[in-house]
Parts: structure tokens; sequence; C-alpha cells
């Protein structure tokens, strides 16, 4: 719609702060009474100023003329002191003849008296009353002279002089006191100048108000009557009419026939543009009012917080058909592969946001011989697909920063000699780049990147980055689905192996079944043969700290020990004072470095009493191949022992008449030896019976 264009009459305007010689124009009224009252200001300004400083000078006066007495009488006492205080120094000195005297009597004189003299005749109250000023000279004139003559040693001086010094005090005594009395007077004086003054400028101040007041009174009137002629128009202007406004004749009031006219026009080009808002032109100038002040501002408030409504509702809309367009084909990427799909989602987006180029890459994850990496999926740029084939490590580009840092970059700031930008989608020229990440449940599925030759706005933006969480979830989605789907494939392949193998494995089973029996079988055999030694020999088990675990009740029997005296005691209480010698712990060693030990063994029971027994002592290793107990199992041979003990002692006995009995010794040794050693290989037959049933008990 095409704005319409008011013209405007051009009104010459007389401003009081560009044009300030006006209001002293001779022939308005306004410029006269103005006249008079600068020159009745300028008038009481000047009698006013100068009272002013005759007040003030005469009141500093009095203040002086109250503060004079004081320290002149406060000198005239120190001089007078210091005087009588020099004399008594010169009397001292005559009498004593102390230097300290002459030298104090002297600074006394220079720094002292001399001093306080001349400062009175310098005081500014004297030099006004020459007669009190004359006194002061004759005083010092004296007191000189009453130096000089003290200088002299004769009596005679000395008593001229303390006439002198008598009459010197008597002279500053009246001194004081007429001064006393002229200060008075004078005080007196100002007061009455003041008064006088202070009644010439009342009657000033009073004269100059009545004048005021006539003038203004007569300014009034003039006003008044001219102002009226303008209320219509503003009445009609506050009623939302424009008025025609009458012209003016009076000097006075150009301003104000200006400002109305001024009003009526911008109130006129107020109508101008709500007539452009209301056709849709939010970026109508603001002339009325110069777009200043309350109204001005609020009129510009006005059309800003339009267009920035309307800027709203059209990002608004925006948002809401790009999502529109995106969710239809977010929901229809299970009909399509997914290439179809990324081409799909970039051809759309670079559309959508009218940008140069853009394109979108998936990651793939690391093998055992590859890192992860980004594959550009697809491209689209200048209104055509790009067919190219790219793939990005974590460390290329801008592609690597976001897949680092997992957030968005934004370039805008690109310089005019930076020729090109190495991007994931080519080399481009581009006024700036958006790339972002497409993330959904914290995981990073791929990342889209856009080049335009203008700059992105920040609805564009906030676009993209809302919408990337969704095209992540499909792509995620996808991904799953495409798993999901190849995985199926591979349970199927691997259904029909299964059922092949299963077949087997039921064959299987069945002979494992008939194994299982047989086995089971034979280890209730076992065990009851197992039980059957452990009933009938002695059988002990340690554990690798040496420490015993079981004994059975032959083993309880022989030691006398009770079965639970034995658990939880070292094996070596059974060695007695035997349990430290160097072959015990050498035994023990290649216990637990998986050897047996075997033989006759000593050992010592509950009481003290000693017994013998044939063992064979071995380790048991679990599936780790590590020891986990120690067993030793063995029969009682010691009353073998004691026949064998009782058989030696026999043939200690008959050894000294051997000849006669070598034969029978013969034949008991040989019994003995033959019945012993069937008795070892019956044990060691049992104890191979036992050692091939642990072992087959083990496997």
């Amino acid at each position: 719609m095409a704005i319409k264009k008011i013209q405007y009459k051009k009104i010459k305007r007389i401003k009081m702060a560009t044009s300030p010689f006006n209001i002293f124009n001779a022939q308005s009224a306004f410029g006269r009474i103005l006249g008079v009252y600068l020159l009745l200001g300028l008038i009481v300004g000047m009698f006013g100023i100068y009272f002013y400083n005759q007040i003030q000078s005469l009141k500093q006066k009095a203040v002086e003329v109250q503060e004079t007495p004081i320290l002149l009488h406060t000198q005239t006492l120190e001089l007078e002191n210091d005087l009588v205080y020099w004399s008594f120094l010169g009397y001292f000195y005559e009498k004593t003849q102390d230097k300290t005297a002459t030298i104090r009597q002297k600074n006394i004189w220079e720094t002292k008296i001399i001093t306080k003299l001349d400062s009175l005749r310098k005081n500014d109250a004297l030099e006004n009353d020459q007669q009190l000023n004359n006194k002061i000279i004759n005083i010092k004139k004296e007191i000189i002279r009453y130096a000089e003559n003290f200088k002299l040693k004769s009596k005679n001086i000395h008593q001229q002089n303390d006439l002198t010094l008598a009459k010197i005090r008597k002279d500053i005594q009246r001194f004081n006191v007429e001064l006393q009395s002229n200060t008075k007077q004078y005080f007196t004086k100002i007061e009455k100048n003041i008064e006088n003054i202070e009644v010439t400028l009342w009657f000033v101040l009073t004269l100059g108000s009545i004048l005021s007041f006539f003038f203004t009174w007569q300014l009034f009137v003039i006003v008044f009557r001219k102002t009226n002629q303008y209320a219509t128009s503003i009445n009609t202007l506050i009623n939302g009419n424009l008025p025609i406004i009458p012209h003016n004749s009076t000097k006075e009031l150009d301003n104000l026939y200006n400002n109305v006219v001024d009003l009526k026009a911008s109130f006129t080009r107020l109508k101008a543009m709500a007539e452009e808002i209301g056709s849709g032109t939010f970026d109508a100038s603001i002339t009325m009012f110069a777009g200043k002040g309350e109204i001005g501002a609020a009129l510009k408030g006005m059309r800003d917080s339009l267009g920035e409504i309307s800027r709203e509702n059209w990002e608004r809309n925006f948002f809401n058909e790009g999502f529109a367009k995106f969710s239809e084909i977010l929901r229809n990427s299970n009909r399509q592969s997914s290439q179809e799909f990324y081409d799909n989602i970039i051809n759309n987006l670079v559309r959508y946001l009218d940008v140069a180029q853009g394109g979108i890459f998936s990651i793939q994850e690391a093998t055992a011989k590859l890192p992860a990496f980004m594959v550009l999926k697809s491209s689209y740029a200048y209104e055509r697909k790009k067919s190219l084939e790219k793939q990005l490590t974590y460390e290329d580009g801008l592609i690597g920063q976001v897949w680092r840092e997992r957030d968005l970059v934004y370039i805008n700031d690109i310089p005019e000699d930076y020729a090109e930008i190495t991007s994931g989608i080519g080399h481009a020229k581009p006024k700036s780049v958006l790339v972002v990440p497409l993330i959904s449940n914290d995981y990073l599925n791929g990342i889209i990147e856009l080049a335009s030759f203008r700059e992105f706005q920040p609805y564009q933006i906030e676009f993209v980055k809302r919408l990337s969480e969704s095209i992540s979830s499909t792509i995620a989605r996808l991904q799953v689905d495409e798993e999901s789907r190849k995985t199926s494939k591979e349970s199927e392949l691997l259904g029909e192996k299964m059922q092949a193998q299963e077949a087997q494995m039921r064959q299987t089973l069945l002979t494992l079944e008939d194994a299982q029996k047989a086995m089971e079988r034979k280890n209730v055999e076992m065990e009851n043969q197992l039980k059957a030694l452990e009933e009938s020999f002695v059988y002990i088990e340690v554990n690798p700290q040496g420490i015993i675990t079981f004994a059975n009740y032959i083993t309880a029997q022989v030691s006398e020990y009770e079965e639970e005296e034995l658990k939880g005691m070292s094996f070596k209480l059974l060695l007695g004072k035997h349990s430290e010698d160097e072959k015990v712990n050498r035994d023990w060693q290649r216990l637990l470095n998986g050897h047996q030990v075997k033989g006759e063994f000593l050992r010592y029971g509950k009481n003290g009493h000693r017994y013998w027994v044939q063992e064979v002592i071995y380790p048991l290793f679990n599936f780790d191949k590590q020891i986990y107990k120690i067993v030793s199992i063995g029969y009682d041979i010691t009353k073998q022992k004691q026949k064998e003990f009782e058989v030696q002692k026999e043939l200690g006995e008959l050894q000294m008449n051997k000849r006669d009995v070598v034969k029978r010794i013969k034949e008991v040794e040989n019994k003995s030896k033959a019945k012993i050693q069937q008795m070892q290989q019956d044990f060691f037959v049992q104890i191979k019976e036992r050692e091939r049933i642990i072992e087959q008990l083990k496997s």
C-alpha cells in the first residue's frame, strides 16, 4: 500500500532560545515592561550591593573596634611587666655581676619591649586616632631614655630612673583609659550608621516592590486578552479535531501562536502515521513532536512494540510451519532408506532457511582397527544435491571442534581477505557458518553444517538448535532399526544353526546321562572304599598353614586325643620334642612344593606316650593347581616296633653266647623281618589303592 504523503505549510518559527533579542522589541508591550523591570532591577541591585557592602564594612569595623581595646590593653600590660622585669635584671646584674642577667636583659629588650612598641604603633585603631598614637610615641621615647639612663651607674640616676619608670606606668594606664573611652564612642557611631543604611535599604525595596506589582498587573492584562484567542483552538485539538487557527497580531504571543500551529501539524502527522501503521507499515519515521518528549517517546515505543509483536508473530509462524514441515519428514522416515532420509532433511533445511549450502554428518563408532570418525551423509548447495565423500576425524576443522565441545559454533566475523574456510562440506566463501551438534539423551549422533552469504538471524539459529534434537532422535531410531534388522537376520541364521546343534546336543545329553549314572555308581563305590580306609587307618587332614582340620576316630584312639581337641591345633603337636627338627621342616617344605613323604614316623600322644605309624603324606590340589589340603594316611605299627625292640634286646642279651644261639637268632630275625616286610607290602598296596581312588575322585 502506498504511503500517503502530506504536504505541510512551512512555518517560520521565532524561538526565544535562537532569537533572544526579539524580547527587547520596543514596539511590544512585553518588551517595554521587561525594560522597566530590568531598569528597576538594576537600580535596586546597585543600591542593594552598595548598602550591603557598607553594612558589611561597618560590621567588620565594629568587630575590630570591640577586639582592639582588649588586644591593646593586653599588650600594654605585657609591656609594663616586661619593662619592670628588664629593670630587675639590671639591678640584679649590678649586685651579682652575673652575665646571664645581662644576656637575658638584652633579649627582653630586643624581642619583647621594642617589638611590642612597634606593634602598638602599627595598630589600625591607633593610626586613625592621632592623639593616642602620639601618646604611644611619647611612651616609647620615655622608655628608650629610661633604658639609656639605666646604663649609668650613678645613685642619682637610679633614683631618677625609678621616678621615670613610675611615670611610664602611669602614662600606660592613662592610655588604656582613654582607649576604652574612644572605642565606646566609635562603636556607638558605627551602630547608628548601620541603622540608617538598613532604613534606606528597606525604603528602596518597598518602592521597587510597588513598581513591580504595577507592571506585572499590566503584563497580565495584555497576555490574558491575547491568550483567550487560542483557547478555543487548543480545546478543539483536545476534542480530537483539527481547528482553524486565527492569525496572530500580537508580538508577545508569537511563540504561543507558532507552538499551537506546530501542535496542529503534529496531530496531522499523527493521523497519517496511524493510517500507515494500520496498513502494516511499522518502519514509518516519528516526525511529530520531533520524536522527543513523553508523547514522542510513547509513540516511538508504540511503533517499536507493534513492530516487535509483528516480528514475533512472523517468527512464531516460522517456527510453527518449520516444525510442522520437518515433523512430517521425521514421521515418514521409516518409509524410506537412511540415505533418502539424510537427503530429504538437508535439502529441506537449506531451502527453508534460504542459505547457500549445508551438509549432515553421521558418527561412525570406533572399531578395533579404526578410530571413530564423521562421515558426510548428504550435502545440498545452490538448489541441487552435492555428491561429496568426506570423512573427518576428532581433530578436523569446525566439525572436529563441535565434536569435541558438543556445542554449536557460529562464525559471522569472517574477514574479507580470508579467502575460504575449510569446512566439512567443501570449500566456500560464506558470510557466516553455523555448525550444530545432533545430540539426544546426551549422546552425539551427528552434526549439521550450514553456510550462508548472509548472517544467520537469532531465530534461525534457535530453530536449527531446537530441531537438531528431533533429528538426532530420529537418526538414533533409524540406527536402532537398522541394527535391529541386522540382528534379526543374524538371529534367523543363528536359530537355524542352533536347531541343528540342539539335535546334536540332545544326543550328547543322552550319552552324558548314561555316563553320569555310571559315574554316580562308581562314585558311591569309591566313597564306600574311602570310608572303609578312613575307618581302618590313621587319617589326618592339614591345611597349607599346618593346622589340623580333620582327624578320624583311629587317630584319636592311637593319640588318646579327642577329635575336637586335635581340630585347630598344629600338626607339630604330635611330633613332641622333635617338632623343630631340621628333617621335620625339610619334609614339610617338600609337601608344600607338591611332593609326597612316606615312611615310619614316631608320634607322641596326649600323655606323652610314644607310638609309631607307617604313613604316606601327600598334598591335594584344586582346579587352579593350588594346594588346598595335605592328607596323612597310615597304620599303627607300635606293636611291631615294640616286638622289634624286644628282639633287638634279646639279641643284645644273647650276644655273649653267639656260637650257641646263632641259628636261633637268625631264625627269629628272619621271621620278624619277613613279617614286617609283609605288613609293609600290604600297607603300600592299600595306600596305592587309596591313591588310585582319590585320583579317580579328582578327575
